[in-house]
Parts: C-alpha cells; structure tokens; sequence
C-alpha cells in the first residue's frame, strides 16, 4: 500500500521524496510556484499524484474553474472531487456537476453523518470515479476500515488524511491503495514520537521555515511508511 506524506513547502525535497505516493493541494498548486513546480516534477517522474480539492478544515472544496486550472497545471493522476465534510447531498451534488469538466481519473469521497447517509453518498458517486475516497472525518461516524466492510465497497479506495492517530488509521483492506497524512511532519514540529498522537498536533503551516528537529520528524515519516509497508 502506497503512503503520501504531505510536508510544508520548503521541506517537500526532503520528506515527499522518500515516497513515489503524494497529496498536493489544488489551492497550493495555484498560489506557490515552488509548490507546483515540484508536484510537476513528481508527475514526470511517474508518481501517484493525487490532487485534493479541499483548502480547509471542515473540508470545503475550492470553486469548480480553480480546480479545473489547478489540474491543468500538474495534470495529476487523480483529482478528489468536490465535497463538505458530513454533507451527502453537498457532496453528491458538487461531485456531479463538476466530474465533467477535467479529463484526470476522479476520486469520488464519502461523505455523510452516519452510516446511512455514506452510503448513499457511496452509490450516488461510485459509478462516477475511479477511487472511493474516505477523508479522515470518517473517523468520526465510524472506523474507516468498518466503513468499508458494512457499504461493502469492492472498488479501490483511497485515505485522505488522519484524524487522530495514524498508529491505528493504517489502511488493512486489501482494495484501498493508500493513505495521506501530515502526522508524522505535525507531531515532529510538536517535538513528538508517532505513538504520541495525543492531543492532536496544531495544524501544519505550509510556509514554515525552520524545524527544530528535522531527524525527528524524518523518524516519524519512516515509522509510517513502514507501517503502511507492513500493512501489505
């Protein structure tokens, strides 16, 4: 199972290169040259590339010509289609209007405020995409791996992000491809192990400058890369 570490801007050689898995940021892509420069080169270089629509917490996708320019600019492999947090008919409706309009492979997200309303979300989109994708505010309605068991999706799915402990978030369904998380770089920054995901780490600044540990936060990255390599 692939991994993508997701890394402030100047770090991004060296921590997303220790992966060919990555997760860029379609508002990033648009506003730091640097930042798409480098997916760009991770594009030509033949690595899973997803590209995810959401520019904030909740998940809020950014507007429908953004995304297409976005795309145009890496053309990456997979474009996350539009979605908001626990909102099935936001979602399904945003999905569907707006899957038309690029040419990329599209990763359709769960999204509802329980089991039933992911469902729906599930089969309203699932002939639609090429990857089911399950963000990490899943974690909050259910596990995302009994997610996948009790909608019995068969198709590939993708981890978008992690909600709060990436030791247990680890992917073991044998049809999901991988996994995205800023853990290992955010609990670094808080001078922490991997195992010490509590209390969640503060949000990753993508413009920031110096870490105080770089050996530390490149142990927590090679921690879960091995996890998920375990997880195979």
């Amino acid at each position: 199972m692939k991994a993508a570490i997701i890394a402030p801007i100047k770090y991004l050689n060296d921590y997303c290169t220790l992966t060919d898995c990555q997760l860029c940021h379609a508002h990033l892509i648009l506003e730091n040259s640097s930042y798409r420069d480098f997916y760009i080169d991770r594009v030509k270089r033949g690595n899973l590339v997803v590209m995810d629509c959401a520019f904030q917490i909740p998940r809020k996708a950014l507007g429908g010509n953004a995304l297409v320019e976005a795309v145009s600019h890496i053309n990456p492999t997979y474009l996350v289609l539009p979605d908001t947090d626990f909102s099935y008919e936001k979602t399904v409706q945003a999905s569907l209007d707006f899957v038309s309009r690029v040419k990329v492979k599209t990763v359709g997200v769960l999204q509802g405020y329980d089991i039933k309303t992911l469902g729906k979300t599930y089969r309203a989109l699932r002939a639609h995409c090429d990857l089911i994708g399950l963000p990490h505010s899943n974690e909050k309605v259910m596990k995302r791996e009994w997610i996948i068991r009790k909608l019995k999706i068969q198709e590939p799915c993708f981890y978008l992000g992690t909600y709060s402990n990436p030791l247990e978030e680890v992917p073991v369904d044998s049809n999901v491809i991988g996994v995205s998380s800023d853990f290992p770089v955010r609990l670094g920054l808080d001078l922490r192990k991997l195992t010490e995901g509590y209390p969640e780490p503060l949000p990753l600044d993508f413009y920031l400058e110096t870490i105080s540990m770089p050996e530390l936060v490149m142990s927590n990255i090679h921690h879960f890369l091995d996890l998920c390599s375990e997880a195979d």
